[in-house]
């Protein structure tokens, strides 16, 4: 009944104010103007950017994750680094309920995540040493490339 009642409208002179419609410049901008270093990328235009932020003692790697499927999760996620096809560190993130935003724009969506690192051995991501990160929640993943 309503899909109906918004033909009328729409066909009446209205506006159509159906989500599919609707085009998210808010959700594209914070994709576009990502802070951080970009870490990991696709060929088809996704990435991971991460960013060092301290609590007191504690120090968080905040990572933003460009990609091309949807996570909503209550258990956390997974970062796997591979070198030369070993998997070499699996982090896992301190931040527990995950829930990826969605452009209408580019087809992508953001993630946004933090892993807790304090006396974790890192000099592997920070020397760009491995060659792949996979990037784990709810039984999907995403792979994406090392820039070195």
């Amino acid at each position: 009944m309503i899909n109906i009642l918004k033909k009328v409208v729409v066909a009446m002179g209205g506006v159509d104010t159906s989500e599919k419609n609707h085009v998210d410049t808010y959700t594209e901008n914070i994709i576009v103007k990502i802070p951080g270093d970009k870490m990991a990328t696709t060929s088809n235009g996704g990435g991971i950017w991460t960013e060092i932020s301290e609590i007191e003692e504690y120090e968080f790697l905040d990572i933003h994750v460009v990609g091309f499927k949807p996570y909503k999760c209550f258990n956390g996620a997974e970062l796997i680094f591979i070198k030369e096809d070993n998997e070499i560190a699996v982090l896992n993130s301190d931040t527990k309920e995950i829930v990826s935003t969605h452009s209408n724009v580019s087809e992508r969506y953001l993630t946004t995540l933090s892993f807790e690192i304090t006396n974790k051995n890192l000099d592997f991501l920070f020397d760009r040493e491995c060659d792949k990160v996979i990037f784990k929640c709810n039984k999907k993943e995403e792979e994406f490339e090392v820039i070195k």
